[in-house]
């Protein structure tokens, strides 16, 4: 039978609610939301004789409404899953209604990636935006009154600007290109912690290190630098002030382990899931304000498994963010 085919629920409905036709799509996503929390919109409730707010899209089709693209949500939380509902009733030669047929296609990955389209707007739009309301107030002040300190200004409002579309278009890209030589990755880590000093000590954080001294590794120096300092900014960001961050390098087996480990908000087993996810930002960082793309995780993660490494991270809710990179020999 065609309808047993299609990955749409197919549902066929008399007046009185009983099923005339389902098919296997409909049956398997029935059986789905009996285990879920809340309504299950796939059955016929009880009767309501009028449109209401809390009429599910049987209830509303039986009615005698025909809808389009009707979006219907079961459960609750990350499981929650997305419907588009289209009903359209039938009717007998004279007329009555003997029911209605409704089609419910899944759109759970779609409404998500336009959700994620629309935080992702949202927060790229405040963070370009941002700099670039410095460097224009302060190229205002130069008008009539040059300044050095201005300049330094508007350069690292600049620089953070064009750090951001560099990652922009690092993860728009489908390849990422590693230029592997001999390079000491001691000297590479504290590159990448001397350059975090700053944004550190402006918080009050301490960055204390533990770094194996002329470690020796076949790397991209450029693209391995800016994968430790971002994890070491997201370290930062995330800490609270007066907090300590550790960064630990050594070898192993002929390969390394770099760690990076702070004592900040930390993560639920949600948010670690998604942590790696490109323009991922936890519900904290919005509120809160911190500043960023949700790409640091993303891209390091890119350069690291370029590197045929791993990246791992280890986190608990108020106890602090462990990232551990390891690279093989």
């Amino acid at each position: 039978m065609v309808l047993e085919t299609v990955n749409v629920g197919v549902w066929a409905l008399d007046t009185g609610g009983g099923d005339i036709l389902t098919n296997r799509r409909l049956r398997a996503d029935r059986t789905m939301a009996q285990r879920m929390p809340g309504v299950n919109p796939f059955v016929v409730g009880p009767a309501q004789a009028t449109q209401t707010l809390s009429a599910g899209p049987a209830e509303l089709a039986l009615s005698g409404d025909s809808f389009t693209n009707k979006l219907i949500r079961v459960g609750t939380g990350d499981q929650q899953q997305r419907f588009s509902a289209t009903a359209k009733p039938f009717h007998d030669n004279e007329g009555r209604q003997k029911g209605s047929v409704l089609a419910f296609t899944d759109v759970t990955a779609l409404v998500s990636a336009l959700e994620a389209r629309d935080k992702f707007v949202a927060t790229v739009s405040h963070e370009l935006r941002t700099p670039l309301t410095s460097i224009l107030g302060y190229l205002e002040l130069l008008r009539d009154e040059p300044d050095a300190e201005y300049l330094g200004v508007i350069e690292r409002n600049a620089q953070r600007l064009l750090t951001l579309i560099n990652d922009l278009l690092l993860v728009a890209s489908e390849d990422l290109e590693i230029r592997r030589r001999p390079a000491n990755l001691s000297q590479l880590v504290e590159k990448a912690t001397r350059s975090a000093e700053h944004e550190a000590s402006a918080k009050g954080i301490i960055l204390n290190d533990h770094i194996q001294g002329d470690l020796e590794a076949e790397v991209d120096p450029e693209q391995f630098t800016r994968a430790i300092t971002q994890l070491l900014s997201n370290a930062i960001k995330f800490s609270p002030e007066g907090s300590e961050v550790l960064i630990a390098l050594r070898g192993q087996n002929g390969g390394f382990i770099c760690s990076i480990s702070d004592q900040g908000i930390g993560m639920t087993e949600e948010e670690q899931e998604q942590a790696f996810t490109k323009f991922f930002r936890s519900d904290h960082a919005m509120k809160t304000a911190v500043p960023g793309a949700g790409l640091g995780l993303s891209i390091s993660k890119a350069i690291i498994e370029a590197h045929g490494g791993q990246i791992r991270l280890k986190s608990k809710p108020g106890s602090g963010t462990t990232v551990t990179v390891s690279v093989s020999s």
